[in-house]
């Protein structure tokens, strides 16, 4: 399966789970968030790719 992108032709799928730093845009690890006193995220970790 190929994507394509209009400025560079066709583009091989990235695989999100194993993306180098230079493919990414943000790196979050270990997110806790709290809503008052209800916590609302628990230990989230992802990273975002650059262009998405």
């Amino acid at each position: 399966m190929f994507s394509v992108d209009q400025t560079l032709g066709y583009l091989p799928p990235l695989d999100v789970n194993n993306l180098s730093d230079e493919q990414t845009a943000i790196s979050i690890e270990g997110l806790n968030l709290y809503y008052q006193s209800s916590q609302a995220l628990d230990d989230i970790s992802m990273r975002i790719p650059k262009g998405k």
